[in-house]
């Protein structure tokens, strides 16, 4: 019987990884060095340099909120905030908070071969995200207006179809003037 829940274990891991799965968030790490991301997976660290895609010109924390393998690639949503100045001051913006969303696509070697960055707070460009994201399941959304452009943004992710990224629905913001 013993054997029998084995083989049964083992074939259920095999039909896993070949139409994809999700990896318990647990199994990935992440961490914020010198304004890079260097995640952890299965005991080796692989340095993002993701610096130029988020708003923050200091990234001060990261938290994966998804990720999946998926065909020959692994996908991951990140959110990553940070200081909207390298260095904090009594000036505009100064004590400033820039936050974005990250979905990645990345080969067998980690190499980045595909990034969406959804900057969804930031003191500069006037981005707010009353109440932040929420994730359900294998779905996250947020809506989140952009008074600079006068947008409102809603966006979701599905987790099940990691391929297609994020889903963009724009609309004029109805603003006073």
């Amino acid at each position: 019987m013993r054997i029998l829940i084995i083989a049964a274990v083992i074939f259920w891991l095999i039909v896993g990884f070949a139409f994809g799965q999700t990896a318990p968030k647990s199994e990935y790490e992440i961490r914020v060095k010198t304004n890079h991301l260097v995640v952890k997976y299965q005991k080796k660290s692989h340095d993002l340099k993701l610096l130029d895609e988020i708003g923050a010109r200091r990234i001060e924390d990261a938290k994966i909120l998804f990720a999946k393998r998926s065909g020959d690639f692994t996908y991951l949503v990140v959110d990553v905030s940070g200081m909207s100045k390298e260095k904090p001051d009594d000036r505009m913006c100064g004590a400033g908070v820039e936050a974005n969303l990250l979905w990645l696509k990345l080969d067998d070697r980690w190499e980045i071969k595909a990034v969406d960055s959804i900057l969804y707070e930031s003191c500069w460009v006037t981005v707010m995200a009353d109440e932040g994201y929420k994730i359900s399941g294998n779905t996250l959304s947020i809506h989140f207006e952009n008074f600079r452009d006068d947008l409102i943004t809603d966006l979701t992710y599905d987790n099940d179809r990691p391929e297609k990224g994020f889903a963009k629905k724009t609309a004029a913001l109805n603003v006073d003037k």
